[in-house]
C-alpha cells in the first residue's frame, strides 16, 4: 500500500520536541550524543513565540521547543508534560502540499514564517496513519 507520504520530493527534516528550557535540554542531548554545543542553531521564532535550537542528525535534525510565554501554541502542551510534539517534512512548496494532503489532514496553523525564514504550516493527521497527528511541512530554502 501506497503511503499518502511516499514523495520523493517530501524529505522528513525534523522531529519536533517541546521542552521547559531549548538551552539546557540542547546541551544535556549534545553531550549524550557527543556533539559539540557550539554547532547548535538556536533562534527564537515570534510566529510560534517559541525558542528552538536545531541538532543535526545525519541529514535531518532533533528540533527542541521552548515555548516564551503562555500564548504560544506549545505552551499548553508543555503544562501536559511536553515530549514529542510533531513531525517535519521539508517540501518545495507549502501550499501545494497542502492541497496534495487535504483529503488525510486538517491545517492548524495556516502559514506562516517559521524557523529560518520558512514559510511553514502545521497539519492535523488522524493518528492512526503515522502514529503521530501533528505534521509540520517546512518549505526548502
Amino acid at each position: 500500500m501506497r503511503s499518502i507520504l511516499d514523495n520523493t520530493d517530501m524529505k522528513l527534516h525534523h522531529l519536533g520536541i517541546v521542552v521547559n528550557n531549548v538551552q539546557e535540554a540542547s546541551k544535556q542531548y549534545a553531550d549524550f550524543r557527543g556533539i559539540s554545543y557550539d554547532s547548535l542553531y538556536f533562534e527564537y521564532v515570534k510566529s510560534q513565540r517559541v525558542n528552538i535550537c536545531l541538532v543535526q542528525e545525519g541529514s535531518s535534525y532533533v528540533e527542541f521547543i521552548e515555548p516564551v510565554n503562555k500564548y504560544s501554541p506549545v505552551y499548553r502542551f508543555l503544562s501536559s508534560g511536553g515530549g514529542l510534539h510533531h513531525i517535519c517534512y521539508e517540501v518545495d512548496d507549502v501550499k501545494e502540499y497542502i492541497i496534495k494532503l487535504k483529503k488525510y489532514t486538517r491545517v492548524i496553523v495556516k502559514p506562516v514564517v517559521g524557523f529560518q525564514n520558512r514559510t511553514i504550516t502545521f497539519l492535523y493527521v488522524k493518528s492512526d496513519i503515522l502514529g503521530i497527528s501533528l505534521v509540520e511541512l517546512a518549505e526548502k530554502k
